[in-house]
């Protein structure tokens, strides 16, 4: 399909929506990523924003304006789901979590929480994306202590570094 995500979006919901007895929901972030020019086209769909760790330093969640993203998917039928634009600097790293990386429990039943995943990726000193990969991961193991997981956590990890021409 040459679609932006959220038309994307708009057709897994159709197909979901039809197949779903059980009433369940699907949390996405989809995007297209061009890697030479940076441009970054997403939608949202009821998901913890990614985050953008621009090569200075600064970080910020890319919440989707009012015209993008939306609720999960299955969530509503014909949802008319928007794409969100945006564009990467060289050096900028964007970090996607699974709820479960933020809901993950310590032994004493605190959850890990977004303030404590922002903590991380801003105080971060990785200068590559398997650099902050390996921080996040040191850090929600050690938040966990060797508590079983209640909830899959997943991490993806991107920077972008435009081609040598």
């Amino acid at each position: 399909v040459d679609a932006p995500p959220g038309r994307i979006a708009e057709l897994a919901n159709e197909a979901l929506v039809a197949e779903n007895p059980e009433n369940l929901f699907v949390t996405v972030v989809l995007g297209i990523l061009d890697v030479n020019t940076g441009a970054l086209a997403l939608v949202n769909a009821g998901h913890d924003a990614p985050l953008r760790r621009r090569a200075s330093g600064q970080v910020d969640p890319l919440e989707s304006p009012v015209d993008a993203g939306g609720p999960p998917l299955c969530m509503m039928d014909e949802f008319p789901y928007g794409t969100q634009y945006e564009q990467l600097q060289p050096g900028d790293t964007l970090c996607l979590i699974t709820d479960g990386v933020t809901e993950a429990m310590s032994p004493a039943a605190a959850i890990y929480g977004s303030a404590r995943l922002l903590e991380v990726v801003t105080q971060s000193t990785a200068t590559s994306a398997q650099g902050l990969i390996d921080e996040l991961r040191a850090d929600v193991a050690d938040h966990v202590a060797g508590a079983e997981p209640s909830d899959d956590m997943t991490l993806l990890v991107i920077q972008w570094t435009p081609p040598v021409t």
